[in-house]
């Protein structure tokens, strides 16, 4: 078994929850950027729950350029209606419930949302239960800084942060790599000594950083964990619209371990260019991400951009190092992304190299699913509905038609009949593999929405788990089980293609998707960002919920193997190796 496959067997039940889960108090800090940057709000303070479904906020919060106000008001919650969720009134703007998830014990709460043009990220922290002193911030606190300055993208400015706080009121040193839109969007590193910051019992406070800096200076308040492992921040003067989110990172290099499964949130903006943007593409995502301790980590969001939906499966390198990287291509130079294990939390901002020009901007944040058993010894991990031609890799949605594994544990029986899977409530065809993976296929009629499913053994029902449904949520198949490296696919004569015997330049090649259910007449391919004519997509004869996607392999780069992608409608697949050998111009 591998170490990922192990990872769905242990996991989140997270069924039995209900609104007792959450009561005391919370220290927030909420960023939200709607009306192209003139309506952001961002916010801070103390949610405080009942343990019956009500809260109430005492919080500041600014709109656009103008300065915080005070916030008092209530608001409910629901942590028993979805499993492994809580969905609970948006603490600063009417409007759709926000969907947080939490890591064990519900320490620390998350979530992003996209609805409406709106972008928006919120993170909890369980707060002290006993006054603290300055003491509680002591250690390193490293995470992700986003700023839109004035309220417009031309403000924009992110930085992943140092802070090495003495527990006496000072940050002895303050690090980052910092770009901002309003000089030229370049990375630069930056050192600074002479901050200082104040706590209040409650672990309210307030810090001042010394400049000059391109992303973080001046005045901020912040708000600590009550166990110190976390520091978050916000601003709170005319036109300062950002926030903050540090975690304390462990005085060992050997505790950075990224491995199994997290929740992870994000908030973004893309800039057309450089130089005092006038525009920017703001976004929001959500997802999971599975660490796999060997330099990869696996991941499945939903991103939303542009009032638009697109879900995204996909493998991101890692390198950890005193500070650690999170990066999709695995560049060298990159500090953007640090891991607390004692909290099971991860923080990071979209930062480049030194001296690297970054357009993008953004932090994102990460929380380990926390283990807990299924009462009835049946569990379907909220993680394990996968592609079953490639089964390490979680989605957070499906397509009619599609083929999958769904993994837990306790799904051994006597007789295979007494195995039941429905989804919607409604019984589809189930062939058990192993007690920890049940293959299903998606029925054609799925329509789109949710599907929720649940496994019974011998009349003992597994929990509930939910997952998206779209018209398509394509994935480029593999040789490997995670869904990445070089693509599973054929030449004219129905030999494989490999690194020993490349596709031809100009010749047909036949490419094997999952995952496009309906949507098949409508694919497209893309070889290294550039689209190419696909000349036939018809299923597959050997493998339920895969097409076969037949086009012209393009001309070699260098030799190197050409990335592609599938692109369907509202959904892309994550990049994949096709090796290619000659040039059109040589047929």
């Amino acid at each position: 078994m591998t170490r990922c496959a192990a990872v769905f067997l242990v996991s989140l039940a997270a069924q039995a929850a209900d609104n007792s889960l959450l009561r005391g108090g919370y220290h927030f800090v909420q960023l939200r950027i709607a009306g192209a940057g003139a309506e952001a709000v961002n916010a801070g303070g103390t949610l405080t729950f009942d343990g019956a479904g009500r809260y109430q906020i005492r919080a500041r919060a600014g709109k656009g350029k103008n300065p915080a106000a005070e916030l008092a008001r209530a608001g409910t919650y629901d942590a028993a209606g979805e499993p492994g969720a809580i969905l609970i009134d948006n603490p600063v703007e009417p409007g759709p419930r926000l969907r947080l998830r939490y890591t064990a014990g519900a320490a620390v709460l998350a979530g992003s949302a996209g609805v409406g043009g709106a972008h928006e990220v919120l993170v909890a922290v369980r707060a002290p239960a006993a006054p603290v002193t300055a003491a509680l911030l002591n250690g390193i606190y490293a995470g992700g800084f986003m700023a839109l300055h004035g309220a417009a993208p031309e403000g924009l400015a992110t930085a992943f942060v140092e802070l090495h706080a003495n527990g006496a009121g000072g940050f002895g040193k303050s690090l980052a790599i910092a770009h901002a839109a309003s000089i030229d969007d370049v990375n630069r590193e930056e050192t600074r000594s002479g901050s200082t910051y104040r706590l209040e019992p409650n672990g309210w406070g307030s810090a001042k950083f010394e400049g000059p800096s391109d992303a973080l200076h001046g005045d901020r308040e912040i708000l600590v964990s009550g166990d110190g492992e976390m520091l978050l921040g916000y601003g709170v003067s005319s036109h300062t619209r950002d926030i903050l989110v540090a975690v304390r990172k462990p005085a060992e290099a050997a505790s950075f371990q990224f491995q199994g499964p997290f929740w992870m949130f994000e908030l973004f903006a893309e800039n057309e260019f450089a130089f005092r943007p006038k525009t920017a593409r703001f976004g929001s995502a959500e997802g999971i991400i599975v660490g796999r301790g060997e330099g990869t980590a696996l991941l499945s969001q939903h991103v939303r951009t542009d009032g638009r939906g697109v879900h995204l499966t996909t493998s991101n390198r890692y390198q950890l190092s005193a500070t650690g990287s999170l990066d999709p291509a695995g560049k060298a130079g990159v500090n953007n992304f640090a891991l607390n294990v004692a909290a099971g939390v991860f923080a990071g901002a979209h930062a480049g190299a030194k001296g690297e020009l970054s357009l993008g901007h953004g932090v994102f944040l990460g929380l380990r699913i926390p283990p807990v058993e299924s009462a009835s010894g049946v569990m379907l991990s909220p993680h394990g509905v996968a592609h079953r031609a490639a089964p390490e890799l979680p989605v957070t949605a499906i397509a009619p038609g599609v083929a999958l594994s769904l993994h837990g544990h306790g799904f051994a029986a006597p007789d295979p009949k007494s195995i039941v899977v429905t989804i919607n409530g409604a019984p589809v065809e189930a062939a058990p593999v192993s007690p920890g993976r049940i293959d299903v296929k998606a029925p054609e009629s799925l329509e789109p929405g949710v599907a929720a499913f649940q496994v019974t053994v011998s009349g003992r029902a597994s929990n509930v788990v939910t997952v998206a449904v779209v018209p398509a949520s394509p994935m480029v198949l593999t040789a490997s089980p995670s869904g990445t490296g070089v693509v599973a696919a054929a030449h004219p004569d129905g030999s494989p293609v490999s690194l020993e015997k490349p596709a031809v330049a100009g010749q047909p090649v036949s490419i094997r998707v999952s995952g496009l259910g309906p949507k098949a007449g409508e694919v497209g391919i893309l070889f290294d960002g550039r689209p190419e004519k696909v000349t036939a997509a018809a299923p597959a004869p050997d493998a339920p919920g895969v097409h076969l996607i037949t086009v012209r392999a393009p001309a070699s780069a260098g030799g190197a193997p050409a990335k592609i992608a599938i692109v369907a409608p509202d959904s892309v697949s994550d990049l994949a190796d096709l090796p290619v050998t000659g040039s059109k111009g040589a047929q």
